[in-house]
């Protein structure tokens, strides 16, 4: 799978924890039930990935092992990717979040923070939405269509 490819729909799972969660199986069917995979990866391989601008990474922090790990990443160079829209990031947490770090990519809609529990269901909706505006956007022609010839201006040549 490329990531240059504008008909692969997918978001990076950036797993915080040695072992793979048992809620991204749940995750993952919900995703793939509206035609979006969800693609496990690593701190290591997300920084190893060359920044399009269709690249979604979906984060969760449950417990404090996994925040640590969060905050540590975002010290190294998650900020920064962020801030510099790199990513288009999904952060799901129970624990608060300091919303003046990422005040400008929540303005220009490069990050979202969703505070857990949350149902699966609406959370699959919600992030689908959002990714298909965006791929849509991406995908899009800039220049609009153009406007047809007046009947009397093709016929008087």
């Amino acid at each position: 799978m490329f990531i240059d490819e504008p008909s692969s729909k997918y978001i990076f799972f950036l797993n915080l924890e040695e072992k793979l969660p048992k809620y991204f199986f749940e995750l993952s069917a919900k995703f793939s039930s509206r035609n979006v995979s969800l693609v496990p990866i690593s701190i290591k391989e997300l920084q190893r990935i060359p920044t399009a601008p269709n690249v979604s990474v979906l984060t969760v922090t449950r417990s404090f092992s996994s925040l640590q790990t969060f905050q540590s990443i975002r010290r190294v160079f998650l900020d920064v990717a962020i801030q510099n829209k790199k990513y288009l990031f999904f952060h799901l947490t129970s624990f608060s979040v300091n919303d003046l770090d990422f005040a400008n990519a929540r303005r220009w809609g490069y990050y979202y923070n969703y505070k857990l529990p949350v149902n699966m269901d609406n959370l699959a909706s919600d992030l689908s939405d959002i990714l298909c505006v965006r791929w849509d956007k991406t995908n899009k022609w800039p220049g609009g269509t153009r406007v047809p010839l007046d009947k009397t201006v093709t016929s008087g040549v």
